[in-house]
């Protein structure tokens, strides 16, 4: 199981400017964190922070993992692509190895979409594909913002055993910003919420 991640006094926000905190919690493999709170509340503002996108104003994380493979993976509720195809995007994750690319989207049940322009992807297949492109670099801490919008049944599915699997190896770290997740069914979860704004 990965260690703990532990925040202490964290206060995150944009170009010295507080957006939200001063923030005690901690991030588990036991169970996903989930993160709520009203909008404008720096839901995303704390998971980019914990993704290394971002860095803390004042307070701790530890230990931080480095962003990128193996370590902090933030995948936006849009997720970014290159131009090009399916292929090209989640190859980028692992390095060249295929096998890997195409297990990862399989995990998300769009294996089916390998060779798809990623401009021609629909807003669930977009969501689907940026997790499954996430997963593909090994993370030991997934971070994921409002995971949920386009997905269909099938995809609820697959996310919801994605979580299980990895609260079950403990590995990796989950910790999604949502209002109403409904993949969360059957799978350990820590409420996080969070207030208006910087305390």
């Amino acid at each position: 199981m990965t260690a703990p991640i532990v925040i202490r006094q964290l206060v995150v926000g944009y170009s010295g400017r507080p957006v939200a905190g001063p923030f005690d919690f901690e991030l588990s493999g036991d169970r996903v964190t989930w993160l709520v709170g009203a909008n404008g509340a720096g839901k995303t503002t704390l998971l980019k922070t914990l993704g290394g996108l971002l860095a803390p104003l004042s307070g701790s994380i530890e230990p931080w993992p480095a962003p990128g493979t193996r370590g902090a993976v933030f995948v936006h509720a849009a997720p970014f692509f290159f131009a090009g195809t399916v292929r090209g995007n989640v190859l980028l994750a692992t390095r060249g190895r295929e096998a890997e690319a195409r297990r990862a989207l399989d995990r998300l049940g769009v294996g089916d979409l390998w060779a798809d322009d990623v401009r021609a992807l629909s807003s669930g297949q977009r969501q689907r594909v940026g997790i499954a492109r996430a997963l593909a670099a090994d993370p030991a801490c997934l971070l994921v913002d409002e995971p949920e919008g386009g997905m269909d049944a099938d995809a609820i599915q697959c996310w919801r055993t994605v979580m299980q699997e990895a609260t079950g190896r403990g590995r990796p770290i989950v910790a999604v910003a949502a209002h109403r997740p409904v993949a969360f069914d059957g799978v350990p979860t820590a409420v996080f919420a969070l207030g208006d704004g910087c305390r």
